[in-house]
């Protein structure tokens, strides 16, 4: 069951992929990160949970936001949680965005699809949408750092 769950979410997000676009022009900094997931979580406060997984070697909150119609901030026994990691390596810099695209396509629906709501209806997604806020920076300025362990 939860193989063929993350089949219709891998599926999704191919077939989404039209309504994903750098809406910006420009990589989205942390501070607008953490804005844009505050104003979700303020927005829809029912369908999600917002919290921290620790700390960046910045000292930077790694904010995650939980989707679901129901109960997002709470496990429930035999609904499957499934996690969504973006820019796990600082070269990575497209993968938060279209993680970030892909929450605000989640919670507000444009097209009223159900397959969306079939998701959130049955589980529960995590999104990390930058997991190395640190070497995207240095990444996009293409400057050489010290070597430094994230783990």
């Amino acid at each position: 069951m939860l193989k063929t769950i993350l089949v219709r979410l891998t599926i999704l997000l191919v077939l989404f992929s039209k309504h994903i676009s750098s809406h910006k022009g420009a990589y989205t900094t942390y501070e607008e990160l953490v804005s844009d997931l505050n104003e979700l979580t303020t927005k829809h406060p029912n369908k999600t949970h917002l919290y921290s997984i620790g700390k960046s070697v910045e000292g930077r909150d790694l904010w995650v936001l939980a989707i679901a119609n129901s109960e997002p901030s709470s496990h429930q026994l035999l609904r499957p949680e499934v996690k969504l990691i973006g820019n796990i390596h600082g070269n990575e810099l497209p993968t938060g965005e279209i993680l970030l695209d892909f929450i605000h396509l989640m919670l507000e629906n444009p097209e009223n699809d159900t397959r969306l709501d079939e998701i959130l209806d049955t589980m529960r997604v995590h999104i990390l949408v930058s997991m190395n806020y640190f070497f995207k920076i240095i990444f996009f300025w293409r400057r050489e750092i010290l070597d430094i362990d994230l783990y």
